[in-house]
């Protein structure tokens, strides 16, 4: 049964749910945890295919269709790695990679995160700048985004 606290508010269900399992003798709490692990899984393919266009390939070659995937993935765990590890050196998530003011708290990495400290690193760091020859602000990153 749905219920709603307030005209505009998020639907609530005051019904049980069920998670359909074949294992019949597995551990109540590791089932659970299994399915959370699973929902990561589908979050990271949702995030690959909607932030990274692995759907998207315009591919002509067999070799390429065979390839594409794997270094959109490739690059995606290297990305995601080096965040934990930054994560791990400055001991606090928010410290390496401030999220949006309307956050109420961090979950999970997301790629929006990576791609928000790529784009500072590339304004703020100098040296970094000068060997990739890159000249951007952030007021050239924002016009080119609006464009």
């Amino acid at each position: 049964m749905k219920y709603r606290r307030k005209k505009s508010g998020y639907t609530n269900y005051r019904d049980p749910m069920y998670l359909l399992a074949t294992d019949l003798e597995m551990d109540v709490k590791r089932l659970v945890q299994l399915y959370l692990y699973r929902w990561e899984i589908e979050v990271n393919h949702r995030e690959l295919k909607t932030n990274l266009g692995m759907g998207e390939a315009q591919l002509w070659s067999k070799r390429s269709v065979e390839y594409y995937p794997k270094f959109v993935l490739l690059s995606y765990s290297i990305a995601y790695l080096a965040l934990l590890l930054l994560e791990d050196e400055q001991g606090d998530l928010n410290q390496c990679c401030p999220s949006p003011k309307w956050y109420k708290r961090r979950r999970r990495v997301s790629i929006e995160d990576i791609k928000r400290r790529i784009r500072r690193e590339l304004v703020e760091d100098v040296a970094l700048k000068e060997r990739l020859n890159i000249y951007a602000s952030w007021e050239q990153m924002a016009e080119k985004a609006s464009a």
